[in-house]
């Protein structure tokens, strides 16, 4: 019969409290990571729901956007720069989504029309006063990832199918 070596033990006890601490730790950082997943979704959620909260609630700005989204250049100087403003404030939600993606904090729909950030900025891309508008808008200050996810669904919902 062997004797039991007390350093050896030791050392078997400390690996399996090394191995059962990194376990507990993975545990831990996929909570974490799964609430960090619940809550930016209901922060992006929420803040799409405002702006469009907005919009439904204030008639004067509701009237604006819908004859905006169909003429930017119809509309008045003061109105042309209150749709900008919406618009501007579009774009920055939109941002918030993409770095939220490419953060892995929201999921990635595999088919790229139903992704809600391409779904709604080819929608947008379908209204030819917001094509008005993105034009001529001075774009300093628009996130960047927006500018360039735009321009790209631009010059690719040509060869995309209406969902209309």
């Amino acid at each position: 019969m062997k004797k039991i070596d007390l350093g050896q033990t030791i050392s078997i006890l400390a690996n399996i409290g090394v191995i059962a601490s990194i376990v507990f730790l993975g545990i831990e950082i996929r909570d974490g990571s799964i609430q960090a997943r619940i809550a930016t979704t209901q922060e992006i959620v929420a803040q799409r729901t405002e702006w469009r909260e907005l919009i439904a609630s204030d008639e004067s700005l509701g009237d604006i956007y819908l004859r905006g989204l169909s003429d930017f250049h119809q509309l008045s100087p003061i109105e042309q720069t209150r749709f900008g403003a919406l618009m501007e404030s579009f774009m920055f939600n939109i941002s918030v989504n993409i770095s939220a993606r490419n953060a892995l904090l929201v999921g990635l729909n595999p088919n790229f029309e139903m992704r809600s950030v391409e779904g709604d900025l080819l929608r947008m891309l379908d209204q030819p006063g917001f094509r008005q508008w993105w034009t001529q808008t001075d774009r300093r200050g628009i996130p960047e990832n927006v500018i360039r996810m735009t321009e790209e669904l631009q010059t690719a919902r040509t060869h995309l199918p209406s969902a209309r």
